[in-house]
């Protein structure tokens, strides 16, 4: 035998041999049967929840389907399946009782002969007192309480939060629940009872909401109840306000037996005189101070109400709301003012700028009292008005230079008063160290001597000097301008407005 024969028996006698083998392999399969296999699931969408979780698998032209198999460690549970008209079809498939942990479960389809299909992978989280325990509600930003209801403010609440409740008694001694939607940064606790504890809890899911827009939990797990309250302290501050009207406003005291760092505002409306009107408000400092006072000067005339507030720096206020009529003022007609030039008033003329002007219910560019060049070499200036008659005086009102020199606006001034200037004259310049003493010795009340609000400094508005109650009747007042924000010796007016109780 040559050796091609040797080859070719070789190649038929293993030929042969895999022939027998995989008929053996054949006949295996047919001993058991066909196995066939139901549609499986496509796509399962997995939702987290409390102690259990929500599958939803999704699987096209399941036809022969009956049944859906959840199985996790060495549980099972089967849910019943019909198919729709649809070409897909989903289904919701609660599995409960679970531990607080990560599971793994497996979702296959089964028909009614029993055929199953190739089992699809999910891990889900079940949630629990675990995770709940550890919630806190929503912060609140401020509590404030207007004497008849109480209103919270809340910070923004994060994607996790879905909505809060707050508990709290109302002045019929009765419970309220009020629901607050995770979207609000304000709640109205009607008619709350201001010494009564409020409650108030969160809810939240574990998850944001998915990339459908779905929400990824089925459950939403709540915090516990925290409380807080309106502090006793106080309601005894606001309690123990007092309020006396003062010129074109009130003045407040108030007393705070625990020193607490609380702040004092009040809120109002002003009326202009063509009736429209502007809320406005003003507020004290933070202060510690047992007894403490703040005077709101500029309220409209007449009975008004105005709302006091006392605050803390947590954010806590109590409001209530009072009814005041401050004491109203007259303005005297600036044609009934005349200019009393004596001896060392400072009549003004450089530039244009004369007295007169200061009196000629104009107030407008190029219309101005401006003292006379190299007339002093400092300050004081001063000058005399006659008012035409006695009055309680209330208030006097400097108008600024419009044009330009705002820099220069007093910065210190002081009034003077008189009933009759005859021997009046002072004979000192003004700026004599004992130009004061002098003055009083002829007769003249210093009625006011102010240091003026630095925010003054370069504006084109009125500033008001108020001149006490108890100041002397006066016919005659001299204005004593001591200085300039800008240290300029010269005095710059506009206008000059005298107001009398």
């Amino acid at each position: 035998m040559n050796f091609h024969h040797i080859i070719f028996v070789f190649l038929i006698g293993l030929c042969a041999l895999s022939c027998v083998k995989t008929t053996d392999n054949h006949e295996r399969y047919l001993l058991e049967g066909e196995r066939l296999y139901t549609t499986r699931p496509h796509e399962i969408r997995s939702f987290v929840g409390r102690e259990r979780v929500k599958l939803i698998p999704y699987v096209r032209n399941a036809f022969s389907v009956s049944q859906f198999v959840v199985e996790w460690d060495d549980k099972s549970k089967v849910f019943p399946f019909q198919k729709s008209n649809e070409e897909i079809d989903s289904i919701e498939l609660i599995v409960d009782g679970l531990q607080e942990k990560l599971h793994t479960f497996n979702v296959y389809t089964r028909d009614a002969q029993g055929n199953e299909s190739v089992k699809v992978l999910a891990l889900v989280s079940a949630f629990g007192e675990g995770y709940r325990s550890n919630l806190v509600p929503r912060r609140i930003q401020s509590m404030v309480h207007d004497g008849t209801d109480g209103t919270i403010t809340w910070t923004n609440a994060d994607e996790f939060e879905r909505g809060s409740q707050v508990k709290y008694i109302n002045n019929q001694n009765q419970e309220v629940i009020v629901d607050v939607d995770e979207d609000s940064d304000q709640v109205i606790l009607e008619n709350q009872k201001l010494d009564a504890k409020v409650e108030y809890r969160s809810f939240y899911v574990p998850l944001p909401m998915n990339q459908y827009g779905q929400e990824s939990s089925i459950d939403k797990f709540e915090s516990d109840w925290a409380s807080t309250e309106l502090p006793k302290e106080m309601i005894s501050i606001l309690n123990s306000v007092e309020i006396t009207p003062i010129t074109e406003g009130i003045n407040l005291k108030w007393h705070n037996e625990s020193a607490l760092n609380i702040q004092v505002s009040i809120d109002y409306t002003l009326t202009a005189d063509d009736g429209t009107t502007t809320e406005a408000s003003q507020k004290s400092e933070f202060t510690t101070e047992i007894n403490d006072t703040f005077d709101l000067i500029g309220l409209s005339l007449g009975e008004q109400e105005i709302s006091i507030k006392v605050s803390n720096q947590l954010g806590i206020a109590l409001s209530k709301k009072i009814t005041v009529t401050p004491i109203p003022i007259t303005l005297l007609e600036s044609d009934e003012i005349k200019v009393v030039v004596l001896p060392t008033d400072e009549p003004g003329s450089a530039w244009g700028g004369s007295i007169e002007k200061l009196l000629n219910k104009t107030v407008a560019n190029g219309d101005y009292y401006h003292t006379a060049n190299g007339s002093y070499e400092a300050f004081p200036h001063h000058f005399t008005l006659d008012l035409g008659g006695t009055y309680d005086l209330s208030k006097l009102r400097m108008a600024p230079r419009q044009s330009c020199c705002q820099e220069r606006n007093p910065s210190r001034v002081q009034i003077w008063g008189i009933n009759d200037i005859e021997d009046a004259e002072t004979t000192l310049l003004s700026n004599d160290a004992g130009w004061e003493e002098e003055a009083k010795t002829k007769g003249w009340s210093l009625l006011v001597d102010e240091e003026i609000d630095p925010s003054w400094r370069s504006k084109k508005t009125p500033y008001d000097i108020y001149i006490p109650k108890e100041a002397s009747d006066s016919r005659y007042i001299r204005l004593r301008i001591l200085s300039n924000f800008a240290q300029n010796p010269d005095t710059v007016l506009s206008e000059i407005y005298v107001y009398r109780f």
